[in-house]
């Protein structure tokens, strides 16, 4: 599906879609890394409200882009599910 807004850009629309479907586990996996570690610093006293302003909380997890690779993972991924 093209974004409806991105005249004259359909290509790179569908390339981003394309991009965020072939990294979506990972996409989902970061953003609970950063929900774990947000709620781990309120645990031990970052006041909630000021914490996503704090410069010494800058990195809240990470994954390194390897595109060949994760084709590999959903190869490797579609081979178990085949008979």
């Amino acid at each position: 599906m093209v974004c409806p807004n991105a005249y004259g850009f359909e290509l790179i629309s569908e390339w981003m879609q394309a991009l965020i479907g072939l990294f979506w586990p990972p996409i989902v996996a970061l953003l609970q890394q950063r929900d774990h570690k947000l709620e781990s610093l309120i645990a031990v006293g970052h006041s909630d409200a000021d914490l996503l302003d704090d410069n010494a909380v800058e990195l809240l997890s990470e994954f390194k882009i390897d595109i060949d690779r994760q084709l590999e993972r959903l190869q490797d991924a579609s081979k178990q599910c085949l008979p």
